[in-house]
This record gives structure tokens, sequence and C-alpha cells, in this order.
């Protein structure tokens, strides 16, 4: 008996460490989407802004 409660208890324990190291793979992938988001945004959020200001100039010229 005690022999079944202590190989249950080792494969919990061992699950739940293979458990672990997929969630920080999974993190690390989430980081490295978000890095490469923040450049993409960066790069969308510079063109954003000219567009506006084109936008805002259009404005300018109708009124």
């Amino acid at each position: 008996m005690l022999r079944i409660f202590v190989m249950v208890f080792v494969m919990v324990f061992v699950s739940g460490c293979v458990d672990k190291e997929e969630e920080r793979k999974q993190e690390q992938k989430k980081v490295l989407k978000q890095m490469m988001n923040q450049k993409y945004d960066h790069r969308s959020l510079e063109q954003r802004i000219k567009d506006s200001e084109e936008q805002e100039k259009q404005k300018r010229k109708t009124q």
C-alpha cells in the first residue's frame, strides 16, 4: 500500500515538473511574440502618426 502511494506521489510530482517546464516554454513564446509585436506596432504607430498629420493637413486645406 505504501509503495503504491509513493509511486503515485512521484508520478504526480514529476508530471507537475513537466507541466511547469511547458508553462515556462509557453511564457517564453508569449514574451517573444510580444517583443515582435512591439517592433511591428512601433512602426505602425509611426505610420499612424504620419497618416493622422496628413489628414489634419487635408482638413485644413478643405476649410
